[in-house]
């Protein structure tokens, strides 16, 4: 099975590294460069008005934004570079070699500039989410428009038979369900059972997401019956609330 997951605003650069995946590089770095030379077409003030940055995060983004591409950036594992909630609950940097070579060609990181990432591919610092309005390039209205078929095509040639499951928040996945081409597609969700009612705490679904993700890699796991055993943070599968095509996992609040 495929993972889905989001990609987080903030990167740092990871204290290690794999060799063997040094050479591993964007699939669709050709389109990345695309969009980072419509971006710097802005100026400084016109980027934190598009992107709603506070003075020092504007000054960050524009900096990194007119310094990506050249040869001599540091280029780190994207799995490694993302620092959020999901990706400390995936624990990447624990990882096993045989497990971080199952992740290369199991799970997918979605993202505004690159489009879709495999773990180890090596990417430079930027800041660029998928929801947002940008209309720069000749053709797009936005970046679902830009990017959809072309993850579309990725997935349809790397998916043959195998299911995706679906642990990207809604702003990312959006770029696929926007356009209903794949029936496989199992969605998770995480809810919070507090007084009697069910309702997603963003952030613990942040790290449930994370965790998920990190169970079915370590695991191994090739059929869906598998992911209903997943009782990582205290969650467990719902039956009730469940069906075919979307798995709700509850706890107690």
């Amino acid at each position: 099975m495929y993972i889905l997951l989001s990609p987080t605003k903030t990167m740092i650069q990871p204290t290690i590294e794999l060799k063997s995946f040094e050479n591993s590089k964007p699939y669709f770095k050709s389109k990345a460069k695309l969009i980072n030379s419509a971006l710097r077409k802005l100026s400084k003030k016109e980027l934190q008005n598009l992107m709603k940055l506070s003075d020092n995060l504007a000054d960050e983004t524009y900096y990194d934004l007119n310094e990506w591409g050249n040869s001599n950036n540091e280029k780190h594992s994207a799995v490694l570079t993302y620092f959020g909630t999901a990706f400390k609950y995936l624990n990447a940097q624990n990882w096993s070699n045989d497990t971080a070579f199952h992740a290369q060609s199991h799970l997918i990181i979605l993202s505004g500039l690159y489009g879709l990432l495999k773990p180890y591919d090596r990417v430079e610092k930027y800041r660029l989410e998928m929801g947002l309005k940008f209309k720069l390039i000749d053709g797009f209205s936005n970046l679902y428009d830009f990017w959809n078929q072309d993850i579309i095509n990725y997935l349809n040639e790397f998916n043959s038979d195998k299911p995706i499951i679906n642990l990207a928040s809604n702003e990312y996945f959006k770029v696929i369900n926007k356009y209903s081409y794949f029936d496989k597609i199992i969605n998770c969700t995480f809810l919070e059972d507090s007084n009697g009612k069910l309702k997603v705490i963003a952030n613990n679904s942040k790290a449930a997401r994370g965790s998920m993700a990190n169970f079915i890699l370590q695991n191994k796991l090739t059929n869906l019956e598998q992911l209903k055993e997943y009782e990582e943070l205290n969650y467990q599968y719902n039956s009730i609330k469940s069906d075919e095509l979307n798995f709700v996992f509850t706890r107690k609040n």
